[in-house]
Parts: C-alpha cells; sequence; structure tokens
C-alpha cells in the first residue's frame, strides 16, 4: 500500500498535525506500506525530522517576497490551494492508494482536486467548521461525535470519532502498563510542555507561576521544548532561579519514557494531552489555541485534568490547579480517570483499518447487498453469459438471499478492493458434493483486471478457507471469456449435457488443488 501525507509544521502552525501524522505512517511502514510526506518549508518545519525517521519528503517552496506570491496566497500552506493541490499531485504521482491530509488550511477544494490523483482520501481534523471530500474522516477528540460532520462530508464518508482512535506512537502504549502501575502518590516530578515551538512563551509564564506554590521541596521540574522554540535561552535562564530542582529538555525523544516518570503535567491541549491520558498522566491544562478548549473542558470534565485557564499567556490559575493535586488522592483517582479516556490503540486500529480497505478481499454477502447484486445480475451483459439467463424480480431475489444466507452447503461472497464491491461469488455443494461448483460475475464497468482479480481471490478462499480439494464450474459454450478465463486458472474442460439447460451443451470444468497451486502464480 503506498499512502502520501500532506501535512505541515512550523513556527505558527506548531509540530502536531506532522507528530500524529508520523505516528501513522511509522505504524503504516510496519505493515508493509510505502509512506511518502509532502510539506511546505515554513521556518520551523520538521522536514529533516521527518527524513531522518526514514521517510521520504517532498518539500515544497515557500514565496520568499510579496512579489512572489500568488493571488489568493494562503500563508498556512504557503501558497493558493490551486497551486498547493498542483505542486501535491505532481510530488506524490498517480499509484497511491490513501491521500492523508492534516492540515487546517486544505478544505474541499483541494480534496476534490487530489482525489483524481488517489484512491482514497482520509482527512484528519480537530475542527468541524469546514466541508471535506473525504472517503475516511478522523477527529480524535474527546467529545467529538461523528453527528458533527453529518452536514459537512459526503454520505459515503466514514468519520471515526472521539481519543479512542487518536494518533498516538507505539511508545506511549508501549509504557502505558509500567506508568498506571506507578501510584501516584505525591507530586515527586512535575513535567512542563507547552508545545514544541511554544511561540509566546508560556513555558516561562508557568515557571514564574509556580515560584508562588508551596510546593514538596524535594519536587523536580522538568521542562520541554523542541529545537525551533524561539525562548529557549529564556526559559534556561529562569529555571536556573527556581526553587527547586528545575532542567529543561530540547528536542525529547522518548517523551512517553518521562511522562511515565513524572506525577503531573502542565501543558497544551490537542495530541499531547492524549499522550499524557495514555499513561495516566495528570494534567493542568492551558489551551494554546481555540480549537483545543472544547478538548481541554470535556478532560476536565472526566476528571482527568484541570482546565487551568483559557489563556495560554496569563496561566496565573496554574497555583490553584497545584494546590488540588497537592492532595495524593485526588492525584490518584485523576491517572486512572486520564486511563479512561485512551489505551493508545487508535493508530493501530486505523492503520488495520486502512488496509483492510484497501486490501483485495471476499467477505460474506449482507443484506445491504441485496440492490446491488441485483443491478448486475440483471444487466444484459450479465445475464448473457448465463446459463439461467431471465430476469430476476426483487421479491425472487430477497427471498433466494433469505434461504440460502445461512445454509452450510453454500457460501455467497462480495469481491471488494479499495473499500468497494466490483463482483459476487458463490460456492454450492461445500458439504455435500465431491466437486463443489462455484459461479461469479463481476461488476458491468469495473476496472480491467478485475475477474483475474475475483478469481484468485475466489479460489484461495476456495482451497485455503473452505478447504476444498475440488472446484467445478460449467459455461455456455458461446461464452469464450469464461472458457479462457478458466483455462487461465488451470481448469480442466469437458463438454456435458446438463438436464438444468435442457438439451443445451455445456462446458464443464474442473480443477483440483494440486493443480490450483501448480498455475496460481500464472493467473495472478
Amino acid at each position: 500500500m503506498r499512502v502520501a501525507f500532506r501535512t505541515d509544521a512550523s513556527i505558527d502552525i506548531g509540530n502536531g498535525h506532522v507528530m500524529r501524522c508520523l505516528a501513522l505512517a511509522s505504524e503504516l511502514r510496519e505493515r508493509g506500506s510505502t509512506c511518502i510526506f509532502v510539506c511546505r518549508l515554513h521556518e520551523g518545519n520538521l522536514v529533516e525530522n521527518i527524513k531522518k525517521i526514514g521517510f521520504d519528503v517532498v518539500a515544497l517552496p515557500t514565496a520568499l517576497s510579496t512579489e512572489t506570491k500568488t493571488p489568493g496566497y494562503d500563508p498556512r500552506i504557503g501558497e493558493n490551494w490551486e497551486t498547493d493541490a498542483a505542486q501535491t499531485v505532481a510530488a506524490i504521482g498517480s499509484d497511491i492508494d490513501w491521500m492523508v491530509v492534516d492540515h487546517y488550511a486544505i478544505g474541499v477544494e483541494w480534496e476534490v482536486f487530489v482525489k483524481r490523483s488517489c484512491r482514497q482520501v482520509l482527512v484528519i481534523d480537530d475542527l468541524a467548521n469546514r466541508p471535506h471530500y473525504a472517503d475516511r474522516l478522523l477527529d480524535q477528540n474527546v467529545g467529538r461525535t461523528p453527528g458533527d460532520y453529518s452536514n459537512l462530508v459526503p454520505n459515503k464518508c466514514g468519520v471515526l470519532a472521539g481519543p479512542q482512535y487518536a494518533l498516538l506512537r507505539n511508545e506511549f502504549g508501549a509504557r502505558r502498563e509500567a506508568s498506571l502501575q506507578r501510584h501516584r502518590l505525591g507530586l515527586r516530578h512535575i513535567l512542563i510542555n507547552m508545545g514544541g515551538v511554544d511561540q509566546h512563551n508560556a513555558s516561562a509564564a508557568i515557571l514564574h507561576d509556580l515560584t508562588s506554590c508551596k510546593l514538596p521541596e524535594k519536587v523536580m521540574i522538568t521542562v520541554v521544548l523542541g529545537p525551533y522554540a524561539p525562548h529557549i535561552d529564556n526559559v534556561i535562564q529562569l529555571a536556573k532561579m527556581m526553587p527547586w530542582s528545575t532542567k529543561v529538555l530540547i528536542d525529547v525523544e522518548d517523551m512517553a519514557a518521562l511522562m511515565e516518570d513524572c506525577d503531573l503535567a502542565i501543558g497544551a491541549g490537542g495530541s499531547s494531552a492524549l499522550e499524557r491520558c495514555c499513561v495516566g498522566l495528570p494534567s493542568i491544562i492551558i489551551p494554546i489555541a481555540d480549537n483545543q478548549i472544547a478538548g481541554a473542558q470535556a478532560l476536565a470534565a472526566s476528571g482527568s485534568a484541570i482546565l487551568a485557564s483559557l489563556d495560554p499567556f496569563e496561566p496565573s490559575s496554574v497555583k490553584n490547579a497545584i494546590t488540588q493535586f497537592l492532595n495524593s488522592e485526588v492525584l490518584q483517582s485523576a491517572s486512572l480517570s486520564c486511563a479512561s479516556i485512551t489505551d493508545g490503540s487508535g493508530t493501530k486500529n486505523l492503520a488495520a483499518l486502512m488496509l483492510y480497505e484497501t486490501t483485495p478481499r471476499l467477505r460474506p454477502m449482507r443484506e445491504s447487498d441485496l440492490d446491488q447484486v441485483l443491478v448486475w445480475r440483471n444487466t444484459l451483459e450479465i445475464r448473457r453469459c448465463m446459463i439461467h439467463s431471465e430476469e430476476i424480480s426483487p421479491q425472487v431475489h430477497a427471498d433466494w438471499f433469505k434461504r440460502q444466507r445461512d445454509n452450510p452447503d453454500r457460501a455467497l461472497l462480495i469481491a471488494e478492493a479499495k473499500g468497494h464491491p466490483f463482483g459476487f461469488v458463490q460456492f454450492t455443494g461445500i458439504q455435500t458434493s465431491s466437486s463443489p461448483e462455484w459461479g461469479f460475475y463481476v461488476a458491468p464497468g469495473a476496472p480491467k483486471g478485475s475477474g483475474n482479480l475475483l478469481g484468485r481471490l475466489a479460489l484461495e478462499y476456495a482451497f485455503n478457507t473452505l478447504g476444498l480439494h475440488c472446484i467445478a464450474g460449467r459455461s455456455l459454450p458461446e461464452n469464450q471469456n469464461s472458457i479462457r478465463f478458466h483455462k487461465k486458472f488451470g481448469f480442466r474442460l469437458q463438454e456435458d449435457n446438463d438436464a438444468r439447460a435442457g438439451t443445451t451443451v455445456l462446458i464443464s470444468f474442473e480443477l483440483l488443488r494440486e493443480d490450483w497451486e501448480h498455475t496460481q502464480g500464472v493467473a495472478a
């Protein structure tokens, strides 16, 4: 599977979008997928960090002056949307299974344009404030529901909403159990993490506020900043003047290990708040952007955190929140509440879903497939190739499905690729015949190669899943496509008079397991 990511980091945007995309890309790579990033070279970008992790990156240039900026220029994407979309398509090529978009400046027009060059689009959003053209949409925020996007995405779009889908790096899930076993019975270690950039120096304001708090004498304080944070020197100087042991760490590689060693965090909302929840680390949350407020309020309502202030530049309420967490029972209760928010499996679940919806497969036919299958079956293109070619009524079709769907001697299956059904397969005589028979058809208008794909999936299912030793089939003699198809997969042919077809002479096929095992590579 080939996956492209369009996301950015900068002094203004922060690092969160890129970091959660990296979490997903790393999981997909573990499962055999190839991932490529497309990022604009904003000030504070993470292009080199992405490359360091081992992913290919196409770096898009930024306009250097007012004269070079195109009409409709949006500083958040460094171009107008049309140019950005065209540059993205040129970067990713045409053979992309999923285009993952995580960017507040990108909307429906961009997505429609890029969709022409990829099979499916996944949008990662937090705002629920603009329409999207997506096959899947993910909003991992606490309190979010699919209904928040009911009028913003196409009906076909599946919405994944809530922190159970949080895109966290594997390190947080790996540290979860050990972190939860470490009972937080007092404030020994406080973590301050106001985002990798902390553009407005909220970390310094928090340190200043802490000096008026009555903290335990031997408490330790750790401040974490990213390499592009503009106020690093100021924070380091303030740390030296703190009355408690205070250190400043830059570009921490294993944040989960650090969180496991802490009793309380003072931090922003967004993805970092969900990381803390995964390892059971209670928080004092100071939202650094409007889109973090609703999630922070929901975490506070759950008992996982205390919302200190809605103003990241005046965190004066930290003192009152710290006072509450000096109670060890409050601290431990908040830790357990955190752990109930997310268990860190969201990234794995989403990666599995993306692979599931991309990998060709056979699945049992469902009642919801009835209308689609009937349309296929009644087209002249399919009926003229069938032994019984009469048109079927909806009632007859429904009655047939009702009788056969739970019949252990028959399997009714739908072939899917790229998340879309493209054909029907059935096996009869599974338990009662030494040569069970198969029948199939490909949806009219299905892409070239769909027939071979359906045949390969069906025979793998017959011999590997059903455990059959022989498959039989029948065809009208004028159906040369079917005859060539069966020969390609190694079936042996003979003429046969079939009473069901009156006096019609049919072509009969038979394929043994050992013959299929010998020829399956050729058919593919």
